[in-house]
């Protein structure tokens, strides 16, 4: 039976309703709306003072401002800071750090504030590699074992969002002690990978994200890291032309002029937009600065006279404050005329105010080589070994130093203690490797081709080694094959089989590989373009024109007989100057050398 409420002015049989009196019915809405209030002023009170977590990519500290708040980054480190969320300014507060400003949101939505647990993990460099890992305790004891799981990568972002993080930039504790049984307890952590160098870990980001990511990264560290020619190389490499003249626009008003910067900016623009004349952007530059010595040899390496180029190297070079790559252009233009003397001095000087700069130093080791001095060479690759015994390309060389000193015996020695070396740390392969390639190179140096194809032929599953081994033997039809199968191959691999395939006879091999090598250096730099267009073109070009080409005389010794081969009238000519660039006894001497001192088929 109903309660029975009597009240004023009501007759008092009159029933209380089942839902209560109207005041009662209010209470729980007001409730509820106190809740909500409380509720949105613990998520509102939140949003004053979002935990945001900084973290550091770079092996150098460095002052951000944070909406105005400075910062101090550790190098390598993590650190919480307070927030209000919603629009983030982040500046550089250190001059000598060409961060760029930026601004990201922090926000996370209201109404799931309170119970949200999401961690910001805000990277200003964009060079962090930041991971998630998980982990499971399986033991329902009081102490279970640690079983660390697979972990996230993440690179190249400024702003990371990360749900339910157990633990943040710390490792997992070796156990947990778990109230209630359960068959298995799984904590997550979020850290920052500092391990390795920056090429390593490189290697880890393409294995894992793929080479777009790697690419990023490359840029970002390379904006950081200016002078840092292998990392700046991998950068260009691993991005499109595109992307290239992106992130180098961010150097390219230094002062001084970051000669590296310049250089794969002038190559990425002159492959990517040959309609943008770079040589007029470089006169600019110069007509600002008249007295700068590095934008003296930028605008020589994109003028189109080579007389006007050599004349602004000479100016570079000769300046009160000289550069070094001006020295260095001198040095390079004359081992590509066959003036080696002129070469190794150029080089040297150039080295001189630049020490162990790779492209200096690779210069002056052809000088050296061309020269015949091998005691230097061979100090210089004894040094190395010092330093890297595992290095087995400079183990080759030392080799091959040897024997063309006249000391095949010691050559072999070396080559065989190197090979026990290897063998004894752990590397069978790596030693079997070494001891077949030495003795391929060996034979190779003592005119022994079919015996070196012979040795090379068990190199197993590599299209270069049997490529090398099809020209030693003559079999020119399985050389293209290999080159078809070897993605590195390169134009002057196609332009190799075109001098062997016209001097046998074989014109529609030659035919094809000249047009395969024709095409592959018109996707290069603009002297690369113009060799293309040469190889392609009906027309003879002049031979002076080709003369003062600037390649490696490695490559350019292939140009100067395929044009030979192309022009009965300046044949000997051009054989001449590729004879006095065929020097290095290694592969492919003998096959031009065949080539260089026979008769061949009549031009095409």
């Amino acid at each position: 039976m109903s309660k029975v409420r009597q009240r004023l002015g009501t007759p008092a049989w009159e029933e209380v309703p089942p839902g209560g009196s109207p005041r009662s019915r209010l209470i729980a809405p007001l409730l509820l709306a106190a809740a909500l209030a409380v509720y949105l002023f613990i998520g509102y009170v939140q949003g004053r003072a979002r935990t945001v977590w900084l973290v550091n990519g770079l092996t150098r500290d460095y002052d951000v401002s944070l909406n105005g708040q400075r910062v101090h980054l550790a190098a390598g480190g993590a650190q919480p800071i307070h927030l209000p969320e919603g629009l983030v300014r982040i500046e550089s507060l250190d001059p000598s750090l060409p961060l760029a400003d930026r601004t990201c949101d922090v926000s996370t939505p209201l109404l799931t504030r309170p119970f949200s647990r999401r961690t910001l993990v805000l990277n200003p460099d964009r060079t962090a590699l930041v991971y998630e890992q998980e982990s499971g305790y399986r033991d329902s004891a009081a102490d279970a074992a640690k079983n660390a799981g697979a972990h996230r990568l993440y690179v190249g972002q400024l702003l990371y969002r990360f749900a339910r993080v157990d633990y943040l930039f710390s490792d997992f504790p070796d156990s947990l002690e778990v109230k209630d049984p359960s068959p298995a307890v799984h904590k997550k952590r979020v850290a920052v990978w500092t391990a390795g160098t920056i090429v390593q870990r490189m290697a880890v980001i393409g294995h894992e994200l793929g080479r777009e990511a790697q690419a990023a990264y490359a840029r970002n560290q390379a904006i950081y890291n200016p002078d840092d020619q292998q990392l700046l190389a991998l950068a260009a490499t691993l991005s499109t032309d595109e992307e290239s003249i992106s992130f180098l626009g961010a150097g390219l008003d230094k002062l001084p002029p970051r000669i590296e910067w310049h250089r794969k900016y002038q190559d990425a623009m002159m492959r990517a937009h040959p309609e943008i004349d770079v040589e007029l952007q470089y006169r600019a530059r110069l007509d600002h600065r008249p007295r700068d010595a590095g934008l003296m040899y930028l605008l020589g390496r994109v003028v189109k006279d080579h007389a006007e180029a050599m004349s602004l190297f000479h100016r570079s070079a000769e300046a009160p404050d000289p550069c070094a790559y001006g020295l260095h252009a001198l040095a390079y233009d004359a081992l590509a005329h066959a003036r080696f003397e002129a070469g190794l001095d150029y080089a040297r000087r150039a080295l001189a105010l630049l020490p162990g700069n790779d492209r200096f130093v690779t210069t002056e080791t052809e000088s050296l080589t061309a020269l015949r001095r091998y005691d230097e060479l061979l100090s210089r690759a004894g040094d190395q070994l010092e330093k890297d015994p595992g290095d087995l390309e400079t183990v080759l060389r030392t080799v091959r130093l040897l024997a063309l000193r006249g000391q095949p015996a010691e050559a072999r020695r070396t080559a065989a203690r190197f090979v026990a070396l290897t063998a004894r740390a752990g590397q069978p392969d790596a030693a079997r490797r070494l001891a077949l390639r030495a003795q391929a190179l060996l034979r190779y140096l003592d005119g022994d081709e079919e015996g070196c194809a012979s040795v090379l032929r068990r190199v197993a599953g590599d299209p270069k080694e049997k490529f090398e081994a099809a020209i030693c033997l003559g079999r020119l039809d399985e050389a293209s094959a290999a080159l078809a199968a070897d993605p590195a191959a390169s134009a002057a691999d196609h332009l190799l089989i075109y001098i062997a395939a016209r001097a046998a006879g074989q014109s529609d091999l030659a035919t094809a590989n000249l047009k395969l090598a024709a095409d592959a250096y018109r996707r290069g730099n603009r002297q690369e373009r113009q060799v293309g267009q040469w190889l392609a073109d009906a027309a003879r070009p002049y031979p002076n024109l080709v003369a003062d080409a600037e390649l490696v005389p490695s490559q350019k010794r292939l140009v100067l007989m395929a044009m030979g081969l192309r022009d009965e009238s300046k044949r000997d000519l051009y054989f001449g100057q590729a004879a006095a660039l065929n020097y290095d006894r290694a592969f492919p001497y003998w096959t031009l050398k065949r080539v260089l001192d026979g008769n061949v088929a009549a031009a095409d």
